[in-house]
């Protein structure tokens, strides 16, 4: 009995890492072709993919993440508490301290007013060194804007000290 539990596990695993996979690898522009039917991004999805190109488009106004985000909104980053003025004084201090910001989603998950990505950040800065940090993020939505955010980072490429930049003022 043991080894159909495991089994059964194991198969249900591998289908929900395939379709994780597979949402992954959808972008915000496309409409993907799902069982005969056509399924439209989700829309929380579509928020949180067009907040990352926003955040990390240095050249647009930091102004327009607050489209994304609710007057209340939360983050808590590594267990630094940041307000929705916070979260502006941080881009602003990312994109004084960094040439460019890359940030690549590898899973993307929603359920209700609830997402999850787990998702990498490259930072290049002006002096060329690279970081690579690896975050797993929790999102509450409140209609269509991001009201809180949860976030646990791992340095993957770059010094220790790197660990700050996903709460750097």
């Amino acid at each position: 009995m043991g080894e159909d539990i495991l089994a059964h596990m194991s198969r249900n695993m591998t289908y929900f890492r395939k379709r994780a996979m597979f949402f992954s690898n959808m972008t915000s522009d496309n409409i993907q072709k799902i069982n005969g039917g056509f399924m439209p991004l989700e829309k929380h999805e579509r928020t949180i993919r067009q907040m990352f190109a926003t955040f990390t488009d240095f050249t647009s106004d930091i102004s327009e993440l607050s489209n994304f985000m609710t007057t209340d909104y939360r983050q808590f980053v590594d267990g630094h508490e940041m307000t929705l003025d916070d979260f502006r004084t941080h881009t602003t201090a990312l994109r004084s301290g960094l040439r460019k910001l890359d940030i690549s989603i590898q899973h993307l998950i929603c359920d209700g007013d609830s997402a999850a990505t787990v998702h990498f950040a490259r930072a290049t800065r002006h002096s060329g060194e690279h970081s690579l940090i690896k975050v797993i993020a929790f999102y509450r939505f409140r209609g269509a804007r991001i009201c809180l955010v949860d976030e646990l980072t791992h340095v993957i490429e770059g010094h220790h000290e790197d660990k700050a930049l996903g709460s750097l003022q």
